[in-house]
């Protein structure tokens, strides 16, 4: 992992739920102009859909602006049919937030994230809950994206996903 301040610390951002207000914040940082550069980059819940732009940096700040100020929740989920509920695991579908992912998380912004990794050792991290085991699961999105796998944007988005999944409400990942 790189040390970008030269100190021997590492540089790390946390980004939490409450996406449009994390969006906001950043992007009034970037224009204090005393928004550093993150070594590290963690998101979990909502802060893991907003994770790779702020890795990513100040040129992505717009982006994050009008996918926040434009979103619905019809453009993050779809209700069941109330005969739906019972045979399902979960109360909604997620197809609408999956398909908005799947457009951000262009593989032009996996290989931008993939070069942070190899050129400048930075890492993107999202935590996730393994229901199963009850277990908190921290997947290193770098990793992801700077590897070959014929799937890596799937897999990248399914993560970003089961983040951001509250259980019983989104279906599990």
């Amino acid at each position: 992992m790189a040390d970008h301040t030269g100190d021997g610390q590492i540089t790390v951002l946390a980004l939490s739920g409450g996406g449009p207000f994390g969006a906001g914040v950043l992007a009034g940082w970037t224009q204090t102009g005393q928004r550093p550069e993150a070594d590290v980059v963690t998101g979990v819940s909502a802060g893991s859909l907003l994770s790779t732009y702020a890795f990513l940096g100040p040129a992505y700040d717009e982006a994050e602006r009008e996918i926040y100020a434009s979103i619905t929740t019809q453009g993050v989920y779809k209700k069941r049919e109330l005969i739906e509920v019972p045979f399902s695991s979960s109360l909604v579908k997620q197809k609408p937030l999956r398909l908005l992912m799947e457009v951000m998380m262009s593989d032009d912004v996996l290989d931008r994230v993939a070069t942070q990794r190899r050129e400048r050792g930075r890492c993107l991290l999202v935590a996730l809950t393994d229901l199963d085991n009850g277990r908190v699961v921290v997947w290193d999105l770098t990793s992801i994206a700077a590897s070959n796998r014929s799937d890596r944007r799937e897999l990248y988005v399914d993560a970003l996903i089961a983040s951001s999944a509250i259980p019983g409400f989104f279906q599990p990942v």
